[in-house]
């Protein structure tokens, strides 16, 4: 059986951020931009999958077993959130898992993409040992790029990948990103299938209108990125 390429995992890090709360009052919101990065992978031909620690409740321990028994050639953790500080926020889990993955799964390439690594790559890879490659900036043409090589060599010609050699950190320039004109073929849309659909809710205020029920829940996007010029 060919080894799965990559391993989409979305951190348990709600714990942390809400305490208690997280057990039954915190939304869980599908995880919409690794659906969307592994779908990228899919139609590039690659084998992807999602391991959506949070919907499923998984601790880091049980979370880097099932790392493990899938041996993805890489595990990518998208840190995004419900807001766009989130991604911080979500920091503290995903290396907490990334640090348990790396030591059960010692072969297999860790990857971080997420707003809070898009701006702090270098740091990122300074602060965190068991990071092995950063995305620069949205990670779509970055990751499926990076998984045409053998996650060791030439890593200089992948645009947007921040990676180490020799024990020195290289930010390689910027990937370009994906033209609206483009959006249809590399962004056809999240991989639902690839997901616990039966595992999401939404926030305890956003049912109240409606008897309080929470479930099914499903959060759907009708742009990419923000239609502002501020930046």
């Amino acid at each position: 059986m060919k080894q799965l390429d990559i391993l989409f995992i979305h951190p348990n890090a709600s714990k942390r951020i809400y305490q208690d709360l997280s057990a039954n009052y915190s939304a869980i919101e599908p995880p919409i931009w690794a659906g969307m990065l592994c779908s990228h992978c899919l139609i590039k031909g690659f084998g992807a999958e999602i391991l959506d620690a949070e919907a499923l409740h998984l601790t880091d321990d049980e979370a880097a077993k099932i790392v493990k028994q899938h041996n993805p050639r890489a595990a990518c953790f998208v840190v995004y959130g419900q807001q766009p500080s989130a991604s911080s926020q979500n920091m503290e889990g995903a290396v907490s898992l990334a640090e348990n993955v790396k030591a059960l799964c010692p072969d297999t390439k860790i990857c971080f993409v997420g707003g809070h690594i898009a701006a702090l790559s270098r740091e990122v890879m300074q602060r965190h040992s068991c990071i092995d490659f950063v995305c620069q900036n949205e990670g779509v043409y970055t990751i499926s790029n990076l998984l045409k090589t053998n996650l060791k060599d030439k890593l200089g010609n992948v645009p947007g990948l921040g990676y180490r050699d020799n024990g020195q950190i290289i930010l390689n320039p910027p990937s370009p990103i994906v033209e609206k004109a483009d959006l249809p073929r590399e962004l056809p849309g999240v991989a639902w299938d690839k997901l616990p659909m039966d595992k999401y809710r939404t926030a305890l205020w956003h049912a109240l209108p409606n008897n309080c029920e929470r479930e099914p829940f499903v959060a759907l996007y009708t742009s990419l990125g923000c239609p502002m010029k501020c930046s």
